[in-house]
Protein backbone atom coordinates (compact mmCIF):
# COMPACT_ATOMS: atom_id res chain seq x y z
CA UNK A 1 0.00 0.00 0.00
CA UNK A 2 1.41 3.69 -1.17
CA UNK A 3 1.70 5.19 2.30
CA UNK A 4 5.08 6.70 3.19
CA UNK A 5 6.49 7.23 6.87
CA UNK A 6 4.48 9.45 8.12
CA UNK A 7 1.24 7.62 7.23
CA UNK A 8 0.26 9.86 4.36
CA UNK A 9 -1.96 8.21 1.54
CA UNK A 10 -0.52 8.67 -2.15
CA UNK A 11 -2.26 6.95 -5.30
CA UNK A 12 -0.23 4.11 -6.81
CA UNK A 13 1.59 5.60 -10.31
CA UNK A 14 0.08 5.31 -13.45
CA UNK A 15 -3.13 5.68 -11.50
CA UNK A 16 -3.92 9.82 -13.06
CA UNK A 17 -5.99 9.30 -16.48
CA UNK A 18 -5.74 11.82 -19.78
CA UNK A 19 -8.20 13.14 -21.07
CA UNK A 20 -9.90 11.15 -23.69
CA UNK A 21 -7.62 8.43 -23.26
CA UNK A 22 -8.89 5.02 -23.13
CA UNK A 23 -8.31 3.68 -18.98
CA UNK A 24 -6.40 0.66 -18.97
CA UNK A 25 -7.60 -1.91 -16.99
CA UNK A 26 -4.84 -3.12 -15.10
CA UNK A 27 -3.88 0.45 -13.48
CA UNK A 28 -7.73 0.46 -12.85
CA UNK A 29 -7.70 -2.65 -11.16
CA UNK A 30 -4.96 -1.94 -9.18
CA UNK A 31 -5.96 1.53 -8.14
CA UNK A 32 -9.20 -0.14 -6.78
CA UNK A 33 -7.52 -2.78 -4.66
CA UNK A 34 -5.14 -0.46 -3.21
CA UNK A 35 -8.09 1.27 -1.64
CA UNK A 36 -9.53 -1.70 -1.17
CA UNK A 37 -6.66 -2.72 0.84
CA UNK A 38 -6.41 0.39 2.87
CA UNK A 39 -9.95 0.75 3.93
CA UNK A 40 -9.55 -2.56 5.29
CA UNK A 41 -6.52 -1.85 8.24
CA UNK A 42 -6.04 0.75 11.14
CA UNK A 43 -6.41 3.87 9.85
CA UNK A 44 -3.11 5.74 10.97
CA UNK A 45 -3.56 8.75 13.48
CA UNK A 46 -2.97 11.35 10.92
CA UNK A 47 -6.07 10.46 8.76
CA UNK A 48 -8.52 10.44 11.92
CA UNK A 49 -7.65 6.71 12.87
CA UNK A 50 -6.56 5.49 16.26
CA UNK A 51 -3.47 3.13 14.49
CA UNK A 52 -5.72 -0.28 16.18
CA UNK A 53 -7.96 -2.52 15.82
CA UNK A 54 -8.65 -2.83 19.59
CA UNK A 55 -10.06 -0.81 21.98
CA UNK A 56 -6.68 -1.07 24.27
CA UNK A 57 -4.55 -0.81 21.55
CA UNK A 58 -6.36 2.36 20.63
CA UNK A 59 -6.57 3.72 24.07
CA UNK A 60 -2.77 3.67 24.22
CA UNK A 61 -2.06 4.65 20.86
CA UNK A 62 -4.09 7.84 21.83
CA UNK A 63 -2.48 7.93 25.27
CA UNK A 64 -5.41 7.97 26.88
CA UNK A 65 -6.31 5.85 30.25
CA UNK A 66 -7.86 2.28 29.86
CA UNK A 67 -10.40 1.44 32.47
CA UNK A 68 -11.40 -1.90 33.05
CA UNK A 69 -7.76 -3.64 32.83
CA UNK A 70 -7.79 -7.33 33.54
CA UNK A 71 -5.19 -8.37 35.52
CA UNK A 72 -4.50 -11.77 36.06
CA UNK A 73 -0.73 -11.97 36.87
CA UNK A 74 0.70 -8.57 38.60
CA UNK A 75 4.36 -9.61 38.01
CA UNK A 76 3.74 -9.75 33.73
CA UNK A 77 0.74 -8.06 33.69
CA UNK A 78 0.93 -4.94 30.87
CA UNK A 79 -0.04 -2.29 32.88
CA UNK A 80 -0.62 1.24 31.30
CA UNK A 81 -2.31 4.38 32.70
CA UNK A 82 -6.15 3.32 33.91
CA UNK A 83 -8.24 1.41 35.87
CA UNK A 84 -7.89 -2.07 36.52
CA UNK A 85 -9.37 -5.24 38.63
CA UNK A 86 -8.18 -9.00 39.52
CA UNK A 87 -10.03 -11.85 40.51
CA UNK A 88 -8.88 -13.85 43.46
CA UNK A 89 -7.63 -16.12 41.69
CA UNK A 90 -4.61 -13.78 39.81
CA UNK A 91 -0.79 -14.16 40.47
CA UNK A 92 1.21 -11.62 42.82
CA UNK A 93 -1.36 -9.72 44.39
CA UNK A 94 -0.60 -7.68 47.28
CA UNK A 95 -2.63 -10.67 49.52
CA UNK A 96 -3.27 -14.32 48.31
CA UNK A 97 -6.79 -15.11 47.40
CA UNK A 98 -8.48 -11.50 47.54
CA UNK A 99 -9.66 -9.55 44.89
CA UNK A 100 -8.61 -6.11 43.91
CA UNK A 101 -9.52 -2.87 42.19
CA UNK A 102 -7.30 -0.40 41.61
CA UNK A 103 -5.10 2.14 39.14
CA UNK A 104 -2.30 2.16 37.63
CA UNK A 105 0.12 5.60 36.90
CA UNK A 106 2.29 5.06 33.97
CA UNK A 107 5.42 7.55 33.17
CA UNK A 108 6.62 4.70 30.50
CA UNK A 109 6.33 0.93 30.51
CA UNK A 110 9.63 0.86 32.55
CA UNK A 111 8.30 3.30 35.46
CA UNK A 112 4.72 3.39 37.14
CA UNK A 113 2.92 3.17 40.37
CA UNK A 114 -0.06 1.03 41.18
CA UNK A 115 -2.29 1.60 43.80
CA UNK A 116 -4.59 -1.42 44.27
CA UNK A 117 -7.69 -1.71 47.22
CA UNK A 118 -8.68 -4.96 48.56
CA UNK A 119 -12.16 -5.86 48.27
CA UNK A 120 -12.10 -9.06 50.00
CA UNK A 121 -10.73 -7.39 53.55
CA UNK A 122 -13.75 -7.23 55.93
CA UNK A 123 -11.33 -6.16 59.11
CA UNK A 124 -10.67 -2.89 57.01
CA UNK A 125 -12.94 -2.63 53.53
CA UNK A 126 -10.84 -0.75 50.55
CA UNK A 127 -7.49 -1.03 52.10
CA UNK A 128 -4.77 0.21 49.59
CA UNK A 129 -1.74 -1.50 48.57
CA UNK A 130 0.74 0.18 46.67
CA UNK A 131 4.03 -0.95 44.61
CA UNK A 132 6.63 0.69 42.25
CA UNK A 133 7.97 0.00 39.31
CA UNK A 134 11.27 1.63 38.60
CA UNK A 135 13.53 1.18 35.62
CA UNK A 136 11.15 -2.38 34.66
CA UNK A 137 11.72 -3.39 38.21
CA UNK A 138 8.80 -4.00 40.41
CA UNK A 139 9.16 -3.20 44.70
CA UNK A 140 7.33 -4.60 46.96
CA UNK A 141 3.78 -4.35 47.64
CA UNK A 142 3.71 -1.98 50.70
CA UNK A 143 0.48 -1.73 52.92
CA UNK A 144 -0.70 1.98 53.64
CA UNK A 145 -2.65 0.82 56.97
CA UNK A 146 1.03 -0.19 58.56
CA UNK A 147 2.76 2.75 57.31
CA UNK A 148 0.03 4.63 59.07
CA UNK A 149 -0.16 2.83 62.20
CA UNK A 150 3.82 2.87 62.52
CA UNK A 151 3.48 6.77 63.09
CA UNK A 152 0.20 6.33 66.04
CA UNK A 153 0.45 4.97 69.63
CA UNK A 154 -0.89 1.61 69.78
CA UNK A 155 -3.18 1.74 72.64
CA UNK A 156 -2.24 -1.52 73.61
CA UNK A 157 1.09 0.14 74.63
CA UNK A 158 3.63 1.81 72.82
CA UNK A 159 6.67 3.42 73.45
CA UNK A 160 6.58 7.45 72.05
CA UNK A 161 9.52 9.31 70.26
CA UNK A 162 8.35 12.91 71.03
CA UNK A 163 6.69 14.71 73.86
CA UNK A 164 3.19 14.36 74.38
CA UNK A 165 1.32 17.93 75.40
CA UNK A 166 -1.83 17.73 77.31
CA UNK A 167 -4.69 20.06 77.45
CA UNK A 168 -4.85 20.72 80.98
CA UNK A 169 -3.94 19.17 84.67
CA UNK A 170 -5.58 16.22 85.78
CA UNK A 171 -8.84 15.69 87.59
CA UNK A 172 -8.87 12.12 87.92
CA UNK A 173 -6.43 9.26 89.75
CA UNK A 174 -6.09 7.97 86.58
CA UNK A 175 -5.57 11.08 84.29
CA UNK A 176 -2.10 11.73 83.15
CA UNK A 177 -0.43 14.48 84.95
CA UNK A 178 1.46 17.40 83.48
CA UNK A 179 4.75 19.00 84.54
CA UNK A 180 3.46 22.44 86.00
CA UNK A 181 1.24 20.09 87.88
CA UNK A 182 3.61 17.80 89.80
CA UNK A 183 5.78 20.76 90.13
CA UNK A 184 3.70 22.33 92.03
CA UNK A 185 2.41 19.36 94.27
CA UNK A 186 6.55 19.09 95.00
CA UNK A 187 6.94 23.18 96.00
CA UNK A 188 3.97 22.69 98.63
CA UNK A 189 6.17 20.18 100.59
CA UNK A 190 9.36 20.38 102.59
CA UNK A 191 12.48 19.39 101.48
CA UNK A 192 14.39 17.14 103.78
CA UNK A 193 17.63 18.79 103.13
CA UNK A 194 16.11 21.78 104.39
CA UNK A 195 13.25 24.52 103.73
CA UNK A 196 11.83 27.47 104.93
CA UNK A 197 7.68 26.90 105.84
CA UNK A 198 5.16 29.94 105.14
CA UNK A 199 3.01 28.45 108.04
CA UNK A 200 2.99 26.95 111.11
CA UNK A 201 4.15 23.07 112.10
CA UNK A 202 1.53 21.38 114.14
CA UNK A 203 3.02 18.79 116.56
CA UNK A 204 1.45 15.91 118.96
CA UNK A 205 1.99 16.84 122.63
CA UNK A 206 4.92 15.93 124.17
CA UNK A 207 6.58 15.56 120.61
CA UNK A 208 9.92 16.08 120.62
CA UNK A 209 11.98 18.53 117.97
CA UNK A 210 15.09 17.40 117.83
CA UNK A 211 18.44 19.53 116.56
CA UNK A 212 21.83 17.81 115.22
CA UNK A 213 23.30 14.79 115.80
CA UNK A 214 23.51 15.51 119.65
CA UNK A 215 20.55 14.95 120.49
CA UNK A 216 18.94 18.69 121.78
CA UNK A 217 15.97 18.62 121.76
CA UNK A 218 12.74 21.27 122.54
CA UNK A 219 9.58 19.81 123.78
CA UNK A 220 6.39 20.71 125.91
CA UNK A 221 5.53 18.73 128.95
CA UNK A 222 2.18 17.61 130.12
CA UNK A 223 2.14 20.33 132.66
CA UNK A 224 2.72 23.36 129.41
CA UNK A 225 6.07 24.32 130.33
CA UNK A 226 8.71 24.07 127.39
CA UNK A 227 11.72 22.68 128.21
CA UNK A 228 14.97 22.41 126.17
CA UNK A 229 18.03 19.98 126.64
CA UNK A 230 18.80 16.20 126.40
CA UNK A 231 18.80 13.64 128.94
CA UNK A 232 19.35 14.99 132.66
CA UNK A 233 20.10 18.08 131.11
CA UNK A 234 16.63 20.13 130.75
CA UNK A 235 16.25 23.56 131.12
CA UNK A 236 13.06 25.16 131.35
CA UNK A 237 12.20 27.96 128.94
CA UNK A 238 10.96 31.25 130.33
CA UNK A 239 7.54 32.56 128.71
CA UNK A 240 6.74 35.64 130.86
CA UNK A 241 9.73 38.63 132.11
CA UNK A 242 12.52 37.46 133.65
CA UNK A 243 13.95 39.12 136.89
CA UNK A 244 18.02 39.17 137.66
CA UNK A 245 19.56 39.25 140.36
CA UNK A 246 21.93 42.26 139.50
CA UNK A 247 23.95 43.83 136.57
CA UNK A 248 26.47 41.71 134.49
CA UNK A 249 29.91 41.18 135.49
CA UNK A 250 30.87 39.28 132.28
CA UNK A 251 30.52 39.34 128.73
CA UNK A 252 27.90 36.37 128.30
CA UNK A 253 25.56 37.26 131.26
CA UNK A 254 22.14 38.58 130.71
CA UNK A 255 22.08 42.54 131.27
CA UNK A 256 19.39 43.82 133.17
CA UNK A 257 17.10 46.93 131.99
CA UNK A 258 19.19 49.65 133.49
CA UNK A 259 22.64 48.35 132.38
CA UNK A 260 21.65 48.80 129.24
CA UNK A 261 20.15 51.99 129.64
CA UNK A 262 22.86 53.31 131.35
CA UNK A 263 25.59 51.91 128.64
CA UNK A 264 23.35 53.84 125.91
CA UNK A 265 23.41 57.30 127.69
CA UNK A 266 26.98 57.44 128.18
CA UNK A 267 27.60 56.65 124.25
CA UNK A 268 25.38 59.41 123.66
CA UNK A 269 28.00 61.73 124.17
CA UNK A 270 30.15 60.86 121.24
CA UNK A 271 26.86 60.13 118.93
CA UNK A 272 24.28 62.45 117.13
CA UNK A 273 20.84 61.18 117.81
CA UNK A 274 18.55 60.12 114.93
CA UNK A 275 17.08 63.43 114.78
CA UNK A 276 19.43 64.97 113.98
CA UNK A 277 22.75 67.33 115.95
CA UNK A 278 25.56 69.03 114.83
CA UNK A 279 29.12 67.71 113.96
CA UNK A 280 32.23 69.03 115.44
CA UNK A 281 34.62 66.80 112.64
CA UNK A 282 34.23 65.41 109.19
CA UNK A 283 31.28 62.88 108.12
CA UNK A 284 32.79 60.95 105.40
CA UNK A 285 30.49 58.48 103.20
CA UNK A 286 30.56 55.08 102.22
CA UNK A 287 32.33 55.05 98.73
CA UNK A 288 29.99 53.94 95.74
CA UNK A 289 29.34 54.60 92.36
CA UNK A 290 27.34 57.94 90.91
CA UNK A 291 26.27 59.90 88.53
CA UNK A 292 26.42 64.11 88.73
CA UNK A 293 22.68 63.47 87.92
CA UNK A 294 20.99 61.02 90.15
CA UNK A 295 18.28 61.85 92.76
CA UNK A 296 19.86 60.49 95.95
CA UNK A 297 23.60 61.18 96.42
CA UNK A 298 25.39 58.13 96.05
CA UNK A 299 29.18 59.75 95.17
CA UNK A 300 32.49 59.62 98.19
CA UNK A 301 31.23 63.27 99.13
CA UNK A 302 33.31 64.84 102.25
CA UNK A 303 31.05 68.12 103.44
CA UNK A 304 32.73 70.71 106.16
CA UNK A 305 30.37 73.35 107.56
CA UNK A 306 31.17 77.18 107.78
CA UNK A 307 33.50 77.63 110.87
CA UNK A 308 33.74 80.94 111.19
CA UNK A 309 33.77 84.61 109.53
CA UNK A 310 36.32 85.04 106.33
CA UNK A 311 35.66 80.88 105.73
CA UNK A 312 34.84 79.21 102.70
CA UNK A 313 31.98 76.89 103.03
CA UNK A 314 32.37 73.50 100.92
CA UNK A 315 31.68 70.40 99.94
CA UNK A 316 35.04 67.79 98.34
CA UNK A 317 34.16 65.86 95.96
CA UNK A 318 36.44 62.20 95.89
CA UNK A 319 36.99 59.82 93.09
CA UNK A 320 39.67 57.60 94.35
CA UNK A 321 43.08 60.08 94.29
CA UNK A 322 41.40 62.52 92.34
CA UNK A 323 39.14 65.82 93.70
CA UNK A 324 37.44 68.87 93.93
CA UNK A 325 36.12 71.06 96.68
CA UNK A 326 33.01 73.02 95.51
CA UNK A 327 31.07 75.80 97.55
CA UNK A 328 30.21 78.87 98.57
CA UNK A 329 33.53 81.21 99.17
CA UNK A 330 34.25 83.64 101.52
CA UNK A 331 33.08 86.07 99.22
CA UNK A 332 29.67 84.15 98.67
CA UNK A 333 30.37 83.60 95.82
CA UNK A 334 29.71 79.93 93.82
CA UNK A 335 33.69 78.58 92.98
CA UNK A 336 35.17 75.14 92.22
CA UNK A 337 39.25 74.52 93.35
CA UNK A 338 41.38 73.09 95.39
CA UNK A 339 42.58 69.27 95.96
CA UNK A 340 43.71 68.23 92.46
CA UNK A 341 43.42 71.83 90.73
CA UNK A 342 45.92 72.85 92.91
CA UNK A 343 45.68 75.90 95.76
CA UNK A 344 43.32 77.96 93.29
CA UNK A 345 39.47 78.77 93.01
CA UNK A 346 37.62 79.70 90.02
CA UNK A 347 34.02 81.29 90.17
CA UNK A 348 31.40 80.07 88.51
CA UNK A 349 29.09 82.02 85.92
CA UNK A 350 25.17 82.96 86.73
CA UNK A 351 22.31 83.37 84.95
CA UNK A 352 20.27 86.05 84.73
CA UNK A 353 23.08 87.91 87.03
CA UNK A 354 24.55 91.17 86.05
CA UNK A 355 27.79 93.60 86.73
CA UNK A 356 29.55 90.34 86.74
CA UNK A 357 33.38 90.38 86.55
CA UNK A 358 35.06 88.35 84.22
CA UNK A 359 38.91 88.38 84.61
CA UNK A 360 39.69 85.37 81.83
CA UNK A 361 38.91 84.73 78.15
CA UNK A 362 37.90 81.92 75.79
CA UNK A 363 38.71 80.80 72.07
CA UNK A 364 35.98 80.09 70.03
CA UNK A 365 35.94 78.07 67.47
CA UNK A 366 33.54 79.03 64.92
CA UNK A 367 30.15 77.17 63.83
CA UNK A 368 30.10 76.43 59.96
CA UNK A 369 26.34 77.12 59.00
CA UNK A 370 24.80 75.59 55.86
CA UNK A 371 25.47 76.15 52.31
CA UNK A 372 24.30 79.27 51.01
CA UNK A 373 22.33 77.83 47.31
CA UNK A 374 18.55 77.19 47.50
CA UNK A 375 18.51 77.90 51.58
CA UNK A 376 17.11 79.92 53.60
CA UNK A 377 19.96 80.73 56.73
CA UNK A 378 18.57 82.39 60.07
CA UNK A 379 21.34 83.89 61.98
CA UNK A 380 20.66 83.14 65.90
CA UNK A 381 23.51 84.79 67.90
CA UNK A 382 22.55 82.09 70.80
CA UNK A 383 24.41 79.43 68.36
CA UNK A 384 28.29 81.06 68.68
CA UNK A 385 29.84 84.61 68.84
CA UNK A 386 31.63 83.85 64.96
CA UNK A 387 30.05 81.53 62.38
CA UNK A 388 31.24 80.88 58.38
CA UNK A 389 28.67 80.93 55.08
CA UNK A 390 29.59 79.25 52.44
CA UNK A 391 28.28 81.25 49.52
CA UNK A 392 27.90 78.76 46.54
CA UNK A 393 24.28 79.95 44.95
CA UNK A 394 21.71 82.19 45.30
CA UNK A 395 20.08 81.97 49.12
CA UNK A 396 18.57 84.36 51.94
CA UNK A 397 20.53 85.32 55.33
CA UNK A 398 17.81 87.04 57.71
CA UNK A 399 17.73 87.73 61.43
CA UNK A 400 16.08 85.05 63.71
CA UNK A 401 14.39 85.85 66.80
CA UNK A 402 16.92 85.40 69.69
CA UNK A 403 18.83 88.43 70.17
CA UNK A 404 22.93 89.00 70.76
CA UNK A 405 25.17 89.91 68.40
CA UNK A 406 27.87 87.64 66.36
CA UNK A 407 30.52 88.07 63.73
CA UNK A 408 29.82 86.04 60.25
CA UNK A 409 32.67 85.05 57.69
CA UNK A 410 30.89 84.87 53.91
CA UNK A 411 33.01 83.39 51.27
CA UNK A 412 32.24 83.48 47.89
CA UNK A 413 32.92 80.03 45.91
CA UNK A 414 31.89 78.92 42.78
CA UNK A 415 28.34 79.94 41.26
CA UNK A 416 28.18 82.38 44.03
CA UNK A 417 25.43 84.72 44.30
CA UNK A 418 24.43 88.05 45.76
CA UNK A 419 22.64 86.48 48.98
CA UNK A 420 18.93 88.58 49.72
CA UNK A 421 19.23 90.17 52.58
CA UNK A 422 15.76 92.12 53.12
CA UNK A 423 14.94 91.02 56.17
CA UNK A 424 17.16 92.96 57.95
CA UNK A 425 15.60 96.47 59.18
CA UNK A 426 19.42 98.06 57.95
CA UNK A 427 21.97 96.30 55.58
CA UNK A 428 24.88 98.52 55.76
CA UNK A 429 28.18 97.51 53.13
CA UNK A 430 27.08 94.87 49.98
CA UNK A 431 27.76 91.70 49.00
CA UNK A 432 29.17 90.66 45.78
CA UNK A 433 29.59 87.11 43.19
CA UNK A 434 32.87 87.23 42.28
CA UNK A 435 34.45 84.17 43.46
CA UNK A 436 37.11 84.41 46.06
CA UNK A 437 35.57 87.06 47.47
CA UNK A 438 35.28 87.22 51.60
CA UNK A 439 33.42 89.41 53.66
CA UNK A 440 33.22 90.11 57.48
CA UNK A 441 29.83 90.90 58.45
CA UNK A 442 28.71 92.16 62.18
CA UNK A 443 25.14 91.18 63.24
CA UNK A 444 23.08 92.82 65.71
CA UNK A 445 19.62 91.45 66.93
CA UNK A 446 17.17 93.58 69.22
CA UNK A 447 14.13 91.23 69.18
CA UNK A 448 10.86 92.64 68.02
CA UNK A 449 12.72 95.86 66.97
CA UNK A 450 15.34 95.80 64.99
CA UNK A 451 18.31 94.45 63.38
CA UNK A 452 21.30 95.33 61.15
CA UNK A 453 23.66 93.25 59.52
CA UNK A 454 27.03 95.13 58.48
CA UNK A 455 28.94 94.08 55.67
CA UNK A 456 32.89 94.63 55.01
CA UNK A 457 34.58 92.82 52.25
CA UNK A 458 38.26 91.71 53.30
CA UNK A 459 39.47 89.85 50.17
Amino acid sequence: MPRDGSNIYTRPPGTDGAPDTTIESAKYNAMVADVEADLNIPRPIVAGGTASSTPRDAMIALKGEVTGQIVDNYDTFPFVSGTFHSAITATAPPVAGHGFVGICYAADNLNMVVEARDETDTAVPGLLYVREKKSGAWGPWTSQSAALDAAKVNRAGDTMTGLLILSGPPTDPLHAATKAYADAGDDARVAVAGDVMTGPLGMDAEQPVVFGAGGHVIRKAADGRLLIGGGAAVVEIVTNLLKLAGPPTEDLHAATKKYADDAITAGSVDKLPLAGGTMTGLLTTAVADGALTEVDPSAAIVVKGNSGAGQDAFMSFMRGAVGVNFGLGADNRLKVGGLSMGAISYELGYVDQEDQIITGGASVVPKALSALSGATIVIDPGDRPMMTISNNGLGTIQPGSIGGQCTILVTNFSGAAVPLTSAWTKVDGAFDDIPGSKFLCSCAIFPGAASVLSVVKIL
